[in-house]
C-alpha cells in the first residue's frame, strides 16, 4: 500500500463529507449575486470526481449518495445567507466545536450542520458544546442560537435551540 493511499479517508462517509465542505464553502465563498442551483452544480461536478467510487458498497449505492446529496445540497444552500462563520471551530476552554455555518436571523443565531448520517447522540453531544462555547463566550444569556441539522442522505431538518440559562429543546423537524 503507497504512502498516499494511508493519507486517505478509508470510507465513503469520509470522502462524501470532505466533498461537501469544499461545495459549501466554495458556493458560500462566492458573491451572493452568482449563488444558484447552477453554482451548486458546477461545484458538486468538480469535487465529486476526487470521490473514489471503489470505497462505497457497489456502482449503484455511489450514483444514489451523488444524487441524494445533490438533491439536498439544491434544497438547502440558501443564496440569501448572510454568513458570519462558514467551516470554523469556536474554542472554549480546552474543547471545541466545529461550526459549519453561521448566519443571523431575526436576532437569533443559526448554526446550519450538515450531516450524513442522524444520530440522537451526536445532536445531543453537538447541542450540549454549542450552549457550553457560548456560554463560555459570555454572550447574552437571552439569545437564541439554534442548530439546523441537516441531511444530506435523507434530507430530514431537525432544527434545535439552546435558550436562556442554555436549556437545549427541539423546536422541529422538517
Amino acid at each position: 500500500m503507497s504512502a498516499v493511499k494511508l493519507c486517505m479517508p478509508q470510507n465513503w462517509r469520509q470522502l462524501v463529507g470532505e466533498a461537501m465542505k469544499k461545495i459549501i464553502t466554495e458556493y458560500y465563498q462566492a458573491p451572493s449575486s452568482s449563488r444558484s442551483a447552477s453554482l451548486v452544480l458546477k461545484l458538486v461536478e468538480k469535487h465529486w470526481r476526487h470521490v473514489d467510487q471503489e470505497v462505497f458498497h457497489s456502482n449503484i449505492h455511489y450514483y444514489t449518495v451523488l444524487a441524494k446529496t445533490t438533491d439536498y445540497l439544491l434544497r438547502f444552500l440558501d443564496p440569501t445567507i448572510d454568513w458570519f462563520l462558514l467551516f470554523e471551530r469556536i474554542e472554549y476552554g480546552a474543547k471545541h466545536v466545529d461550526v459549519d455555518i453561521a448566519y443571523k436571523q431575526d436576532e437569533m443565531c443559526i448554526i446550519r450542520k450538515f450531516i450524513l448520517q442522524e444520530d440522537e447522540a451526536f445532536y445531543s453531544y453537538y447541542m450540549n458544546r454549542i450552549a457550553a462555547a457560548f456560554e463560555s463566550e459570555r454572550r447574552e444569556s437571552s439569545k437564541t442560537v439554534a442548530v439546523e441539522f441537516c441531511s444530506l442522505l435523507t434530507g430530514q431538518c431537525q432544527i434545535q435551540a439552546v435558550v436562556a440559562q442554555n436549556r437545549l429543546k427541539q423546536l422541529k423537524t422538517k
